[in-house]
Parts: structure tokens; C-alpha cells; sequence
């Protein structure tokens, strides 16, 4: 089997086990963190892979001082914790995806 067919084999295995989610905009204070408890609608039978991005229409600069991260994945969910290393509050949305 060449490379291409084992990635999608591997992804089509686990396409109908894959979660997402949204949160809305989350008021970060300046040179802080927020933590945000997400639980999956579907447990998994060991913990995924979660990846978490913003969304923002902020044409400020100091958007680029604000990243997310997954911490704590579980078989039930995880904590989304939103850095802001900005001197003003941010107000970032946030997608996740979980693969198992």
C-alpha cells in the first residue's frame, strides 16, 4: 500500500469519530489566562488529539499576542486555555477538533 492510501485509510478509520466545536468570543484580560472546561458529546475509549485555533475579525496588531492551547485531554474532553500577552482585553472565538 503506497503512502497516500495508508493516510486515507487511516483518516476514513476514524473520519466518523472525529468532534468539533465552537465557543464564542472570550473575554482574555491583558497579560493573562482564561480556561474554558470542554467535554466532548461523544467520549472517546482513550484520549484524542485536539487542536484549538481563534477566529477574530480584530485588525489589531496585538491579536498576534493571543494564542490557544489544548491542556488536560481526557477520554471526555479538555481545557481550552486562551493566553493574552497583549496590554488590552481580547475577545477571541475558538474552534476545536478532536481526532482519535
Amino acid at each position: 500500500m503506497n503512502t497516500l492510501s495508508s493516510i486515507l485509510k487511516f483518516i476514513g478509520n476514524r473520519f466518523n469519530r472525529i468532534q468539533g466545536g465552537y465557543l464564542s468570543g472570550q473575554n482574555v484580560g491583558a497579560n493573562s489566562y482564561l480556561d474554558r472546561q470542554i467535554t466532548f458529546p461523544n467520549s472517546y475509549s482513550s484520549a484524542p488529539a485536539v487542536a484549538v485555533t481563534l477566529s477574530s475579525t480584530s485588525e489589531a496588531g496585538e491579536m498576534g499576542q493571543v494564542m490557544a492551547a489544548a491542556i488536560n485531554v481526557t477520554t471526555t474532553g479538555f481545557t481550552v486555555r486562551v493566553f493574552n500577552a497583549g496590554t488590552a482585553t481580547r475577545t477571541p472565538a475558538l474552534h476545536w477538533i478532536a481526532i482519535p
